[in-house]
């Protein structure tokens, strides 16, 4: 399980790690200003469309302009089978 969540963090052991992307200021000021309500934020929607995408904008921003250390940000994907076990 352990190798699992470092697969899903490579932040955790990488620095620096950037994903390509094309910015999304709307969305991502959105879900910045929820983080400080102190409650679960679900994203939901069909596959393909960009909530991993989304996630990785968000860490990246956490990380980078916020200064929030890696090791304190753990993503996970809940429809990978191995979680379900």
């Amino acid at each position: 399980m352990e190798e699992l969540f470092f697969r899903y963090n490579p932040h955790w052991e990488k620095e620096g790690v950037t994903h390509n992307y094309i910015e999304r200021p709307a969305i991502l000021q959105t879900l910045t200003r929820q983080l400080d309500n102190n409650q679960v934020i679900f994203i939901s929607g069909l596959r393909r469309i960009g909530k991993t995408t989304l996630m990785r904008m968000l860490i990246d921003h956490l990380i980078r302009r916020k200064n929030v250390p890696p090791e304190h940000i753990f993503y996970i994907s809940l429809d990978n089978y191995l979680i379900r076990e």
